[in-house]
């Protein structure tokens, strides 16, 4: 990845169950560096667009890169760059106690 190359680049996104939309036509862009969180209800599509983000669900339209890797013909490749995906901070389980400033 050139440090020009986006981390996640995402063109006109789309994800529909059974004709119903779960992701309608998003786009955006996260540059090397930067954070990005997801806000809304429940229902949104936030989780639906972190497992396409993630090559763990297919997207029914647009285009999906993540550090310059297309994620629709090469999953593997995407999942490989993308480390662990926390559905809620269960920290305990996953981070040694010493890392933590607690007794």
């Amino acid at each position: 990845m050139s440090d020009e190359t986006p981390a996640i680049e995402v063109r006109d996104l789309v994800k529909t169950y059974s004709g119903h939309p779960a992701v309608r036509k998003i786009s955006f862009t996260v540059g090397r560096g930067e954070i990005l969180g997801f806000l809304g209800p429940n229902g949104a599509g936030k989780s639906t667009t972190m497992r396409i983000l993630t090559a763990y669900l297919p997207a029914t339209a647009g285009e999906v890169n993540i550090c310059g890797v297309p994620v629709a013909s090469r999953g593997d490749e995407v999942k490989k760059l993308v480390d662990r995906l926390l559905a809620s901070p269960h920290f305990g389980e996953h981070f040694a106690r010493h890392w933590m400033d607690v007794e």
